[in-house]
């Protein structure tokens, strides 16, 4: 298949033309083969089909269209992933990426004095050309940046072809062809110097002496300006009628000499004790080396105060010395107070004198002024730092079109503008890590007093976050009072308010000032949403949590969310969650405690805890859906619910936001709203259960039952009480867990709640086992089993076939066997009859333990099997890990040591990494065996 986008958007498959009729799949198409082999998040998809306002069903539209076009293209072609859509393409299925290949190929040639291939490299590109890129879609504004683009390298490998030529001797031929182009492009210089060259190496000196002539005209009736040197060497040639050198394929003549008289060298002095970013250095030195046409330009981006300036300056005079003809810097204060951002114009200009060009000659117009600018380098060695640019509009007309030129753009926006349109290396500044934070503060407070505190200086890295700025501000603070020691500047922090240690005498290095500036740069909206963010229990939210906080639907908090990520105050992570930098979050309290009144901020709080506790319970449902339930507060109005669709995907959203689940019920018991304490406890209870969460489990239900005693609520008491104890008995604290379940029992006989009574009873039975009290865990399971019975009007048969086969498995830890099978075979036909194959796992696992000591060890193996296959598909490790060790004493019965360590030895792996006292069994087994 191929995808021809130089023209006209077309799709061919073999010899004939697969048929993109309707015009939203067309658009579609090109927005995908725009990022081809990337992912396009839906949100940007949508954008590029609909535009900036598109309808309320646009989203569910979207899917349709997905369809139609893996219909037409083949499914394998539109990948599915997390937050958007991959368009696969091969390598030269898409004509675009042929072209770029060719032209490369070209100007390598070209570098190695290969003329003709060169030549012959780009006429083949150049025959792929069937028109603009894009034709047909050419008003859709995501096509744009890359059309440019495309547009531009045309350009080049038309003017690198006529070189070529000239350097082949085809000199009528290349006169001819240039002629027409000059008409068309007259301000053109390149395309003139190879014109006034045809010209005269075909004899015809009068005519390139008139093309020069030409050229001057225009360049001083448009931009008020003469000819480039390089011209007019050129022409001083001609006229004298001396030879002129073929310069070489691929590049472009310097000219000898330039308005201003010495190098221009602006760089500001290095950062003092720069550390780490060894990845990033590496990037911007490799971009610089893997150019080979047009200007190179690196965008840094990152978070207020991450260091993008210090990165680019430390970088730029590292390579300063590559750079004769002069170094600039220019700092556009793209993100401080409004009356100080500097325009474009007034960077042109600075500029502009910097390289000795008067006043008089700087046009007013700001094409021509920026069409100087480019004149100007032409031809230079010139490296260019923009520092603080607002976004990519803000740096585009200072963007040179000379190929020995480096630009360096930071900026606190991404900038993926400047990445699509010029090609611009992307990178990425995050915060440093905890071995260059240290690093950083012992550059400037020495090593000695570093060392000698490592604990106080882990604490100022915690502070800080790792970001370099406000390291750098505490590292000044403790410099200026080396009286104290790191023990106690680290206690400061602790016991006051972070932000005022981070506050300075200057805009630039006080943190809050510098967050300022993001943040009144947002929208209202946007900065609303902001923040509420320092509301949150947790630095990461999704969009559904960040919706359920601002109170918004999904669709109108994902535009919020990403103008934010876009002033890079949030960071999207690859699950798809939105993180603050805890200064940030420090930041965006204070703010939030500043403008928003105080019911506005309960009210945000209530509606967060509300999408937690709601997604968790229908998350819950995924995994158990017969589990004994409870009745859930009913949630604020405009609440964002996460539904996952299956188990795989509940167990998912779990495994994500666990942190801030755990986070939450703390967080909801201390802002008095107990019952969402309790309840989110719960709701979590089964999937920590699952995955072996011990200590999460524990801790969670402990929080839980301390918020349902403050409120009073005997249920929930009863509830954690119970889930306490379960979780403690899954971790061997065997009294302790006794005592919480009988507390839970003598509640749930008061409140006459028998189905939660038969309950507690059964969870007893573990613990009872444990202490090798078997009979009376037998005669707890059968008094569970009476009472379900005894009130099957609200008992479900899940409960009923779990007590079955406790029953069966007490029966078989007293030796009788065929009751044990007998129990357990009728409670299989209960989940059998319910479809609860979560609870069959535990029952396969009695039968096989019931087999095996009737020493019917095909029955045992067979029977463990389902159980591992049940407990595998609902990621139950602990249960899982448990099976494992009645599989490998059926092994070790029939003689098979080596399968039987084989299972101990994976049930140790699962047990040491849920760090279960059960491993040292375990693992003293597997001593025994060997």
């Amino acid at each position: 298949m191929e995808f021809r986008i130089l023209g006209p958007l077309t799709v061919v498959e073999g010899a004939g033309v697969v048929h993109v009729r309707a015009f939203r799949v067309r658009s579609l198409l090109a927005a995908l083969l725009c990022q081809t082999n990337r992912a396009v998040t839906a949100d940007a998809l949508v954008e590029a089909v609909w535009g900036a306002v598109p309808p309320r069903t646009a989203a569910k539209n979207l899917q349709v269209n997905i369809h139609q076009l893996r219909r037409l293209l083949g499914e394998e072609r539109i990948v599915r992933h997390p937050h958007g859509y991959r368009l696969a393409v091969g390598a030269g299925e898409l004509d675009a990426d042929v072209f770029d290949d060719m032209v490369d190929q070209a100007l390598r040639a070209g570098a190695a004095c290969e003329p003709a291939r060169a030549a012959a490299l780009l006429a083949r590109a150049l025959e792929l050309w069937r028109g603009v890129p894009f034709a047909d879609l050419a008003d859709l504004a995501v096509v744009r940046e890359l059309s440019s683009r495309l547009v531009e390298r045309r350009w080049l490998a038309i003017e690198e072809k006529l070189d070529a030529e000239l350097a082949m001797g085809l000199h009528a031929q290349v006169a001819a062809e240039a002629g027409v182009l000059v008409r068309e492009h007259p301000l053109l210089e390149r395309l003139r110097r190879i014109h006034m060259l045809a010209l005269y190496r075909s004899g015809r000196q009068a005519e390139a002496l008139r093309s020069y002539l030409d050229a001057r005209r225009h360049l001083i009736d448009e931009l008020g300006i003469e000819p480039s040197p390089t011209l007019q060497q050129l022409h001083r040639a001609i006229l004298n009628g001396e030879p002129v050198p073929q310069p070489p394929v691929g590049t472009i003549v310097a000219p000898a000499d330039r308005p201003a008289s010495a190098p221009v060298s602006q760089l500001p002095i290095d950062v003092r004790g720069f550390v780490g970013r060894d990845p990033e250095l590496a990037r911007l030195t490799g971009a610089l080396d893997r150019h080979l046409a047009g200007a190179v330009v690196c965008a840094i981006t990152g978070a207020p105060g991450v260091g993008k300036t210090a990165l680019a300056v430390h970088w730029a005079q590292r390579v300063a010395d590559a750079f004769a003809d002069g170094q600039v810097y220019v700092d556009l204060r793209g993100f401080g107070p409004a009356a100080s951002v500097v325009q474009p114009q007034d960077a042109l200009d600075r500029i502009l004198t910097a390289f000795g060009v008067a006043s008089r000659a700087k046009p007013a117009d700001p094409e021509a002024r920026a069409a100087l600018y480019r004149t100007v380098l032409a031809g230079r060695k010139v490296l260019i730092v923009l520092d603080n640019a607002r976004d990519s509009a803000h740096v585009r007309p200072l963007l040179p079109g000379a190929p020995d030129c480096v630009v360096v753009v930071t900026s606190r926006n991404q900038l993926t503008g400047l990445v699509a349109t010029s090609g611009a290396e992307h990178v990425a500044l995050e915060v440093l890590s905890s071995g260059h934070a240290r690093h950083l503060l012992a550059a400037r407070l020495g090593r000695e007093r570093v060392a000698a505190e490592p604990g106080a200086v882990d604490d100022i890295i915690a502070v800080s976050g790792g970001l370099p700025l406000a390291l750098a501000v505490l590292a000044a603070r403790a410099g200026a009072r080396r009286r104290l020691s790191l023990s106690e500047v680290a206690s400061e922090l602790r016991d006051g308010p972070v932000l005022d240690a981070l506050t300075t005498d200057e805009d630039h290095t006080d943190v809050r000032t510098v967050f300022s500036w993001s943040y009144r740069s947002l929208g209202a909206d946007a900065a609303r949403l902001f923040r509420l963010f320092g509301l949150a229990p947790d630095a990461a939210l999704p969009v559904s949590a960040a919706a359920s906080l601002a109170g918004l639907p999904a669709g109108r908090t994902r535009p919020l969310l990403a103008e934010l990520a876009g002033a890079h105050l949030v960071t999207e992570e690859s699950t798809g969650r939105y993180a603050v930098h805890d200064l940030l979050r420090r930041y965006a309290r204070e703010q939030c405690a500043a403008d928003d009144p105080d019911e506005q901020r309960k009210a945000a709080v209530v509606r967060l805890l509300d999408h937690y506790l709601c997604s968790a319970h229908a998350a819950d449902l995924r995994i158990d859906p017969n589990r004994d339930q409870v009745a859930l507060l009913p949630p604020a109005p405009d609440v964002t619910v996460s539904t996952p669709a299956d188990y795989g995907e509940a167990i998912a959203w779990f495994d994500t936001e666990l942190p801030a689940l755990s986070a939450a019920v703390g967080f909801a018991d201390g802002a008095g709203l107990h019952g969402h304490a309790w309840q989110l406890a719960w709701a979590m209870s089964h999937y920590l259960d699952r995955r072996g969460h011990r200590h999460a489990w524990v801790n969670t239900q402990r929080a839980g039952l301390d918020a349902a005693r403050r409120a009073g609520d005997v249920h929930g008491q009863a509830v954690c009480h119970r889930l306490l104890g379960a979780a403690l008995c899954r971790g061997g604290d065997l009294d302790e867990a006794g005592r919480h379940l009988g507390a839970a029992l003598e509640l749930y006989g008061t409140l006459g709640d028998t189905r939660r009574l038969a309950t507690t009873h059964l969870n007893l039975t573990t613990v009872l086992e444990q202490q090798d009290r078997v009979r009376d865990a037998l005669e707890h399971a059968t008094a569970a089993l009476h009472l379900l019975r005894a009130d099957r009007s609200s008992a479900p048969q899940a409960s009923e076939a779990e007590a079955l086969n406790i029953i069966g498995w007490e029966h078989a830890l007293l030796g009788d066997h065929r009751a044990a099978l007998a129990h357990c075979r009728e409670a299989l036909d209960v989940l059998d009859a319910i479809g609860d194959r979560l609870r069959q796992a535990a029952t396969w696992d009695s039968v096989g333990y019931a087999h095996h000591h009737l020493a019917e060890h095909a029955e045992a193996l067979a029977a463990y099997q389902r159980a591992l296959e049940l407990y595998r598909e609902f990621g139950d490790r602990y249960f899982y890990a448990v099976v494992l060790t009645h599989v490998a004493d059926t092994h070790h019965a029939t003689g098979d040591a080596d399968a039987g360590d084989q299972a101990l030895k994976e049930a140790l792996t699962i047990m040491e990494e849920m760090m279960h006292p059960t491993a040292d069994r375990i693992r003293e087994r597997l001593r025994r065996s060997t």
